[in-house]
């Protein structure tokens, strides 16, 4: 099977078989071509795999070595994913918000030089949850704006993470009546099965606006929705994060055996996805929930825990800290050694194209221009002339001189004709002291009188003194 369509294998089976996922990618490795845009895509979609298996440590280090293999390569949509991935870790494992913001902007501006509008929209959609987290919602609201656009601008249909983000923010403002037109606004224009797959961000939502409204009854609904997209496993990281960072807003005491349902498997799914924040967020939830029934054995047991967690919450960060300043180090001289690649690649490429004593081209790039030139002349009707010149006598004037006047002869003339060059006439040093003008589109009467006089005339004028020597 070809390679882009074990891609498209690939997402059809990434949700509902993982295993099977994981052997296709490993049949991306076994493909003709192994070079580093292929190896680079490699890399991205194994992050991709462990992001989505809880293995935030193996997805940072795939996306690291995606980056390195993806630069300056043509795949810029995966390029600009693997940073998008990085900042996912530091946000969700280290809880880093800058340091994920950081690699969020920088795939943007990879994204956004592309005219990738989908992946644009994924990045805003990342900075704008992240102004959420930071309580800056006028930012965020800006950010999941432009990021609905975007997806618009790309074709889109599938909006309604940016649509449902919208009405969250509306809820945190406490606008529920923008939070209720956003919410109806996703019912109406998305598909079905795209909200079957959300119900658990939607109810979320849902319940938030219902609360604000005094609608117990509906508050109940929702929260028994969001445990069964939990436990038949509809409920992705992101969705859970959501749900995690809103439903101590709805503590009441008309809703204790559903709040205790959901805060249950909130730390049932913790603890399967060994998030160290979320683990805290959902025992900082407990001891309000505690308080709110007076249950004060178990609230002393729950602070225990929560004294524990954010003791580990501090080395986790001191780890992450120091990791990231080795990986800043490491992208650093990343980018110094492409660049040092590059400037040697030009230089190279230059020599091969180019006599090294006169700067011209050789006759190796004129034979592989020529035939090209010829055709497309032919084509357009374009006239192609060409200039045959040596220098007379030239052997007596280095056998006089010397070698090294004679390539000082060699050079200076060559400069002439430098002067002479632009995009319809070029210069080519074919061997020794001779050298090929050609003329691409120019009037006869300039490449049979006008330019042979200039050469002479200025070779007289550098040489006037040897004789023996003329064009």
């Amino acid at each position: 099977m070809e390679y882009e369509g074990l891609i498209k294998l690939y997402f059809e089976v990434r949700n509902t078989k993982p295993l099977e996922a994981k052997q296709i990618i490993e049949q991306m490795k076994y493909l003709e071509s192994e070079g580093n845009a292929v190896k680079g895509r490699h890399f991205y979609y194994e992050a991709q795999l462990y992001y989505e298996n809880a293995n935030l440590e193996q997805c940072l280090c795939h996306a690291i070595t995606g980056i390195q293999h993806l630069m300056n390569q043509p795949y810029v949509s995966e390029f600009a994913k693997c940073y998008n991935l990085m900042g996912v870790v530091y946000d969700n494992k280290g809880n880093d918000h800058m340091q994920a913001l950081q690699y969020y902007l920088e795939g943007l501006d990879v994204a956004e030089k592309n005219n990738d509008h989908k992946t644009s929209s994924v990045f805003y959609n990342n900075i704008g949850c992240i102004y959420d987290g930071l309580h800056d919602y006028a930012t965020a609201a800006t950010y999941f704006e432009q990021a609905l656009k975007n997806n618009v601008n790309a074709g889109g249909e599938e909006f309604l993470m940016e649509v449902l983000n919208l009405a969250l923010i509306q809820c945190e403002i406490g606008d529920f009546k923008q939070a209720t037109y956003y919410y109806e606004y996703a019912e109406i224009h998305t598909e079905l099965s795209i909200l079957e797959e959300n119900r658990a961000h939607m109810g979320i939502i849902k319940a938030l606006i219902s609360y604000h409204n005094h609608d117990i009854e509906e508050v109940k609904k929702q929260l028994i929705q969001i445990c069964e997209c939990g436990k038949r496993g509809d409920m992705n990281i992101n969705t859970f994060l959501e749900v995690l960072g809103q439903i101590d807003t709805l503590m009441d005491k008309a809703l204790i055996n559903e709040f205790k349902e959901v805060l249950t498997l909130l730390g049932n799914i913790a603890s399967k996805l060994d998030l160290l924040e979320a683990k805290i967020k959902v025992i900082e939830c407990g001891i309000a929930f505690c308080k709110m029934i007076e249950n004060e054995q178990q609230l002393y047991h729950l602070l225990e825990i929560y004294y524990e967690l954010a003791r580990q919450n501090e080395r986790e960060k001191e780890k992450m800290l120091l990791e990231g300043m080795n990986l800043k180090l490491k992208m650093r001289d990343m980018k110094r050694r492409q660049k040092e690649m590059k400037k040697k690649s030009l230089k190279y490429k230059k020599l091969a194209q180019h006599d090294a004593l006169t700067g011209l081209y050789n006759r190796t790039i004129f034979s592989q221009k020529l035939v090209p030139l010829f055709e497309e002349a032919k084509t357009l009707g374009k006239n192609i002339g060409v200039l045959i010149a040596d220098i007379n006598d030239f052997k007596q004037y280095n056998d006089y001189y010397g070698h090294v006047s004679g390539d000082h002869c060699i050079h200076d003339i060559a400069e002439i004709m430098r002067i002479l060059c632009n995009d319809q006439i070029y210069f080519v040093r074919y061997g020794g002291d001779e050298f090929l003008g050609f003329f691409y589109d120019v009037e006869v009467a300039y490449v049979k009188t006008d330019c042979p006089a200039s050469l002479s005339g200025s070779q007289e004028a550098a040489y006037g003194t040897c004789q023996d020597i003329a064009l």
